[in-house]
């Protein structure tokens, strides 16, 4: 398999002097899955949790060097002026030394606080967790591999610390450029044979710290293979235990790049940023975001919905659907129906979805749609509210936007109108998926 067109999408964020569209979404890709992870992951580092049945965010939470060295290598990518190991180096130094104490490892924090910083033969987790930039900067695989060689060897230069990055680089790459999940594992195993044998409940009841390439990369990657969106990799990530902001900001930033990150996490992730970082993700997407190929279509829904959501808005608040508005207000899944307008206002699936769910527009208006139905008196039957097949359309879009997104408005609209159960045929789709 080739991969030769390179998209990349960086989030804006709210700030004074910034721009205000961090609900853009072309592709489902952004350069934050990787500090995303590594904040979730922050206050489970040495106090792990071994369940999946926890906040993302707390007061506990913060930014460590996981972050700060990928936005170090998301800066050189910008604003090098020769893309050199001698100008990786300086920039990571600088980074560093800007946030002194990120929790730096101990041979890393030598190298940060040195005169004249040196590689030190390292095979430690810390080449993988800050790879993510650059497979979004590389225009090809050969590309990549010149690029991670370049950034890790300025200090992880043992073979083992470069293989880490290029292969967690490489994951990331070939699901920006839509990969499925099958290569990726294939790709997967055949640098690191023991993902084919891993076992999640047994990881989650003996995997201990470790800070090395060879016992965490293989279970980041095992993690994003067996998960279903984005937050459902950080939290598979996250319970396993270990060194769980790294191996998240290593799966979370694969996840990422094949599903794409919910708004609300995101929103909720950024408060823990300071403005300069911010400033680096803006900057990146100002340069890059152009250069993405095939975007997302959303103006059909857009389109279709100009004259009929206030259409829909009325009819849902007064108990009763009358018009032919279904198939753009609530959107299912790819392959449900035959129809043109069907195949016309399908999804492809969970990024697609997240797109949605992520549009300025489209997305609130899901959203209000559904506390309308949630706010009906109890006795109203969705049979009788939207009608048949449309009751069963609303069910299987819920569950596609539920299983996207993880927002509990979708789970609530199947548990008050179908008893909370997930429509079967999306299930079987989505399952094919992922």
């Amino acid at each position: 398999m080739t991969y030769t067109i390179i998209k990349i999408v960086i989030f804006i964020f709210n700030q004074k002097e910034t721009l205000t569209i961090y609900y853009l979404y072309l592709g489902g890709n952004y350069i934050f899955g990787a500090i995303i992870g590594d904040i979730v992951g922050s206050r489970f580092e040495f106090d792990n949790i071994k369940n999946t049945e926890f906040e993302l965010f707390s007061i506990g939470n913060e930014f460590t060097d996981d972050t700060v060295c990928t936005i170090s290598f998301m800066d050189w990518l910008l604003n090098s002026k020769e893309r050199t190991d001698q100008s990786a180096c300086e920039y990571l130094h600088r980074w560093t030394n800007k946030y002194p104490s990120a929790g730096y490892g101990g041979r890393f924090k030598h190298w940060v606080f040195s005169n004249n910083p040196e590689p030190y033969g390292s095979f430690g987790n810390g080449s993988a967790m800050r790879i993510s930039s650059v497979a979004w900067a590389a225009k090809d695989l050969e590309e990549l591999e010149s690029l991670s060689n370049m950034v890790t060897g300025i200090t992880h230069n043992h073979p083992e610390g470069l293989k880490g990055a290029l292969v967690v680089a490489t994951c990331i790459f070939m699901a920006i450029h839509n990969a499925t999940k099958e290569e990726i594992k294939e790709y997967a195993i055949s640098m690191y044979p023991e993902i084919a044998s891993l076992d999640y409940y047994e990881l989650v009841r003996t995997f201990e710290f470790n800070e090395t390439c060879q016992k965490t990369v293989p279970q980041a990657i095992y993690c994003f293979l067996i998960s279903s969106n984005y937050e459902d990799c950080i939290r598979k990530t996250i319970s396993i235990g270990g060194d769980c902001d790294t191996t998240s900001a290593m799966s979370g930033a694969i996840a990422e790049a094949y599903w794409g990150i919910p708004n609300y996490i995101i929103e909720r992730a950024k408060d823990y940023l300071p403005y300069e970082m911010i400033q680096v993700i803006n900057q990146f997407y100002t340069k890059y975001v152009y250069q993405d190929k095939h975007p997302i279509k959303l103006e059909r829904f857009r389109v279709a919905q100009e004259k009929d959501f206030d259409i829909a808005f009325n009819e849902l608040k007064n108990g009763q659907k009358q018009s032919h508005w279904m198939w753009y207000i609530f959107p299912q899944i790819k392959g449900l129906g035959k129809s043109n307008i069907n195949e016309y206002y399908s999804l492809g699936g969970i990024k697609d979805a997240v797109a949605f769910y992520n549009d300025e527009i489209l997305g609130p208006r899901l959203i209000k749609l559904c506390e309308i139905l949630l706010g009906l008196p109890n006795d109203c039957y969705i049979e009788d509210i939207m009608g048949s097949p449309d009751d069963m359309k609303l069910k299987s879009s819920m569950t596609l936007f539920y299983l996207s997104t993880n927002d509990q408005i979708f789970k609530d609209v199947l548990n008050k109108y179908f008893g909370g159960e997930l429509d079967s045929r999306t299930l079987k789709i989505l399952n094919k998926q992922i």
